[in-house]
C-alpha cells in the first residue's frame, strides 16, 4: 500500500504543477489584458479631455465675442447722447 500511495502521489504532482502553471499563465494574460485596457481608456480620456478643452475655449472665445460686441454698441450708445 505505502506504494501505491506513493506513485498516486507522484502522479498527481505533476498535474497539480501543470493546474498551477495554468493559473499562472492565465493570470498573468488577464493582467496583461487589464493593463493594455487601462492604457487605452487612459488615452482616450485624454484625448476627450482636450477635446473637451478645445470645445470649451471656443466657447469663451464666443463669449468674449459676443461680449466686446455689446460693449461696442452700448460705447455707441453713451457716444449719441
Amino acid at each position: 500500500m505505502g506504494n501505491s500511495t506513493k506513485s498516486k502521489k507522484a502522479a498527481t504532482e505533476p498535474s497539480i504543477s501543470n493546474f498551477l502553471s495554468g493559473v499562472v499563465g492565465n493570470t498573468k494574460d488577464l493582467v496583461d489584458n487589464l493593463i493594455e485596457n487601462v492604457e487605452s481608456a487612459e488615452k482616450g480620456a485624454r484625448k476627450g479631455a482636450h477635446k473637451f478643452a478645445k470645445k470649451d475655449i471656443k466657447n469663451l472665445r464666443k463669449q468674449t465675442e459676443t461680449l466686446n460686441e455689446q460693449v461696442k454698441k452700448l460705447s455707441k450708445v453713451t457716444k449719441t447722447k
